[in-house]
């Protein structure tokens, strides 16, 4: 079965990640509807992240893939939009907080 290549933020620690067989992934939508979802951030298409489209960073959906799924790097989020992304995993999976 072939897959379609689907832009995603690799949220995971690379050091600790590098040695698994798996990934934590976050994927992107160019559905702007998908924002009535939560939790879930929008992300302005820019030369840093590399999207062609704006987008939904669908925080819902942090999931767990095979390394051998991953394609290449486009960009990365900048550091507003990764404590953004911080911020709302704290809401969805309260874990670990004080």
């Amino acid at each position: 079965m072939g897959y379609k290549s689907r832009p995603v933020v690799f949220w995971d620690d690379l050091a600790i990640a590098i040695k698994r067989p798996t990934f934590m992934i976050i994927p992107i939508t160019t559905t702007l509807a998908k924002i009535r979802y939560e939790p879930s951030l929008e992300l302005k298409k820019n030369s840093l992240n590399g999207l062609f489209d704006d987008g939904i960073l669908k925080v819902y959906q942090l999931a767990c893939i095979s390394k051998n799924l991953l394609g290449r790097v486009i960009g990365k989020l900048s550091e507003d939009e990764k404590n953004r992304v911080i911020q709302l995993l704290k809401i969805d999976f309260p874990i670990h907080q004080k």
